[in-house]
């Protein structure tokens, strides 16, 4: 971390703790040259318990300028009598990893979600606000359950929109679907969110979502009316700019603590699968387009999905700061073929690629879900793309479900058009697109709403 001069901003949560009167869980500390080390007192005192002995967390959240910087944590032994605590606890990491965010722009709304270890299900949310912004933020960390089954969810609202695809009915079951995952949002969320909206108009407000949670697809979440854009879809994803990043937890290896505002992108590679007919993959023939005319449009090296080998031997060399996937994906995370499909039937499964070390930082588009019969979440970040995200890639993104062929390619090309030609934020595009989504009762592709960014919001590819 730099010396200074700059306001720390710390979030303090102990869930199974009280503080003393007068005291805070939020702090903003000034970091000097001459004080480097700014220190505050908390004072916490054990709930009440059943259970002899319970280990509990104290969580530490930085944030420099409303950038959220790094986490500590520390587990602490709570007996209900000396005697049930134990003579020693494990040696744990006593410093938190903390990485300043050497100019990236501050996001408006940050929303960090963490796991509640204590309970399965229990989330805990904290909220970071850029500096220059006035919003009332709460002072403690707020606790929302989702239940048991937060997989489950998602893989039947992958499944049913898959089978819905181009189907009537679809923009109402992904309404309801919304409205199921706002309620686990807690009010305090959009109320910041709200009061943001009229000081950063006319633009509609970004909002970076760091979760420990994988699988809830928050970018669907139904927006309380009032909207904040009327001609937009009701999702939180048409009604801001929402991007997704992985918190640090100290482990390794682990993608970037601060999601970085460039990419450089002066090349492109991309990786086609050009299946046979007859096999048991047939071929994507939209897909095949969309590869050719990225190849011709900005001189893309081409990269047949062949064999794994192959794959994997191109993909360990600086191929491209710009990473297109145009392949069948088989989405099976109790399978043995989880992960891109290569012509030979092989795959490339989400270890292999956090294997891997992306010079380049690149940008990964994964197009790959078009074979129309994944049950499982390509975006769930515990899979294809936190796997891109450790081994370097500055942003990703993934579809949601799977998606229609034809719609997928116009997304791609207009996407890359958008971000080339127009210097258009990625974050910025995928909401423009989610906008043609049409709340009808008619045939309706639910592609447009299908695609979930892992980035900074205001990141640019620069071309």
């Amino acid at each position: 971390m730099p010396p200074g001069p700059y306001t720390l901003d710390i979030q303090v949560s102990a869930d199974g703790f009280s503080k003393r009167q007068g005291e805070y869980w939020r702090h903003s500390l000034r970091v000097t040259y001459d004080e480097p080390t700014p220190s505050f007192e908390l004072h916490l005192t054990p709930r009440p318990q059943k259970r002899a002995l319970v280990h509990r967390q104290i969580r530490v959240k930085y944030a420099i300028a409303g950038q959220v910087v790094g986490f500590g944590i520390r587990t602490v032994a709570v007996g209900a009598t000396a005697r049930a605590l134990p003579r020693a606890m494990p040696r744990q990491r006593s410093t938190a990893s903390l990485s300043a965010p050497a100019g990236v722009p501050a996001v408006d709304l940050t929303a960090t979600i963490r796991l509640d270890e204590s309970e399965p299900g229990r989330l805990e949310w904290t909220f970071d606000i850029a500096q220059g912004l006035v919003a009332s933020l709460p002072d403690a960390a707020l606790y929302k359950n989702i239940g048991r089954t937060p997989r489950d969810f998602a893989s039947r609202l992958a499944a049913n929109m898959t089978a819905r695809e181009g189907k009537a009915g679809v923009a109402k079951f992904l309404l309801g679907s919304g409205a199921t995952i706002a309620k686990h949002i807690p009010r305090e969320f959009w109320n910041v969110l709200r009061a943001l909206a009229p000081q950063v108009a006319p633009r509609l407000p970004t909002v970076q979502i760091l979760t420990e949670e994988p699988y809830v697809p928050w970018e669907l979440a139904e927006f309380p009316k009032p909207l904040l854009s009327p001609t937009a879809p009701p999702f939180l994803a048409a009604q801001s700019t929402v991007a997704r990043w992985v918190p640090g937890s100290g482990a390794d290896p682990q993608p970037a603590a601060v999601p970085p505002d460039q990419a450089p992108a002066k090349t492109m590679a991309v990786i086609r699968g050009q299946y046979p007919d007859g096999g048991p993959y047939g071929p994507l023939y939209q897909s095949a387009e969309e590869a050719r005319e990225l190849i011709a449009s900005y001189a893309a090296t081409p990269i047949d999905a062949g064999t794994l080998a192959e794959v994997l031997a191109k993909l360990g060399e600086p191929i491209g700061g710009v990473l297109h996937f145009a392949c069948h994906g088989s989405f099976e995370p109790t399978g043995t073929t989880d992960g891109l499909i290569m012509v030979d039937g092989s795959s490339l499964a989400p270890e292999q690629i956090s294997a891997l070390d992306l010079k380049r930082r690149p940008f990964v588009f994964l197009n790959a879900c078009q074979v129309g019969r994944s049950q499982e979440l390509l975006g769930d970040y515990s899979g294809m793309a936190e796997a891109f995200l450790v081994a370097g890639a500055s942003g990703v993104i993934a579809p949601l479900w799977a998606v229609k062929d034809s719609v997928a390619r116009e997304i791609a090309e207009t996407f890359y058009h958008r971000v080339f030609q127009d210097r258009a934020a990625p974050g910025d595009v995928l909401r423009e697109e989610r906008c043609r989504f049409a709340m009808t009762d008619a045939a309706e592709s639910a592609t447009w709403m299908a695609y979930v960014f892992f980035g900074h919001p205001a990141l640019k590819l620069a071309r």
